[in-house]
């Protein structure tokens, strides 16, 4: 489960949540340049809190590790939006530095996020071979000090666009990160098979009438960006590998933000039925890691972020999704 970590004091709820649902996996971010906004000075204390908590509770972790603080950044960089460091070493640094800290404690680190859009890369021209510097420096530093941590890489936006100034279809963008050496420097591929207003078993080319929008591409539909992605890995010799789906899911909101029309063609039911059969359809393929749902708790703990429209329990309470997930056995 993908949940939201903010302070302290959302601790007790996850746990809560998480013993219920009796999921083994939780996904959470954490902002490099919250940790060290200045080099070699790293504040944990809230991280140590929260990573000893899920640990104790006998949870995996999966921390994505995103967000290069100012002083590691390239000048030119847009520091408005997060963005990733000039030096791949010093990413790779920090992600040593967080191993040694918490071995035993993590199961799985993702390597940034979204690298093939503008707003997760600085507004700098977007390149995966920049980027795999990134990913292969942080897995030969992580790997030296626990062998055992599960390193993935960043999951893509899915996009249609090829503009290296605002985004890179993202399976193109994979492509090109096994060309620079992906197959080597990842033990997952990650993913981000956002279902918009598609079933999860419909691909490109399905058409509801009652709901025509955001049908017009592949990267609408989750079935499609799974797909795609298994392509490029076989295509290079890794067929092998796991993808894990970090952020996938169905939003549902009548009254959502400018972009996300999508989740008012997505009822409460149809969302708690979406989300059901994406497990049951990965799981019955043999190819898929960890899922991630999108999100437990983002409408409680940042209820005005965008992406508050995916979120599970409302204040009001649980989503039916939610509920619908208890029948999942075994959980993950």
């Amino acid at each position: 489960m993908r949940v939201t970590l903010k302070s302290r004091a959302d601790l007790p709820f996850v746990l809560e949540r998480m013993k219920e649902l009796q999921f083994k996996w939780v996904q959470f971010e954490i902002n490099w340049e919250d940790v060290e906004p200045e080099r070699g000075q790293r504040k944990w204390g809230e991280l140590d809190d929260s990573i000893s908590a899920l640990s104790t509770a006998g949870l995996n972790l999966l921390v994505t590790i995103q967000a290069a603080p100012s002083w590691a950044r390239s000048p030119g960089s847009d520091q408005s939006v997060e963005g990733p460091p000039a030096a791949p070493k010093d990413y790779a640094e920090f992600v040593a530095a967080f191993t040694e800290r918490y071995k035993g404690k993590i199961q799985a680190i993702e390597v940034w996020s979204a690298p093939n859009v503008w707003f997760k890369w600085g507004r700098e021209p977007i390149d995966a071979g920049r980027y795999m510097g990134i990913l292969c420096s942080a897995y030969s530093a992580a790997k030296r000090i626990d062998p055992r941590v599960v390193i993935v890489s960043a999951g893509l936006e899915p996009t249609m666009i090829r503009d290296t100034g605002v985004a890179v279809d993202d399976a193109s963008y994979l492509g090109s990160m096994y060309a620079a050496g992906a197959k080597n420097c990842s033990d997952a591929v990650g993913a981000y098979p956002v279902g918009y207003n598609n079933p999860p078993d419909k691909k490109f080319g399905y058409v509801n009438p009652a709901e025509p929008s955001f049908k017009n591409q592949p990267s609408f539909f989750f079935r499609d960006t799974m797909d795609r992605y298994r392509q490029v890995m076989t295509a290079n010799g890794d067929s092998s590998k796991r993808i894990w789906p970090i952020r996938f899911g169905w939003a549902s909101d009548q009254n959502p933000s400018p972009g996300y029309e999508y989740a008012k063609d997505v009822s409460r039911e149809e969302q708690a039925e979406y989300l059901f059969k994406a497990y049951q359809t990965e799981r019955a393929l043999g190819k898929t890691g960890p899922m991630f749902a999108d999100n437990l708790n983002m409408a409680l703990v940042e209820p005005t972020n965008e992406q508050a429209v995916y979120s599970l329990w409302l204040k009001d309470g649980p989503m039916l999704a939610y509920e619908t997930l208890k029948k999942i056995q075994p959980n993950q």
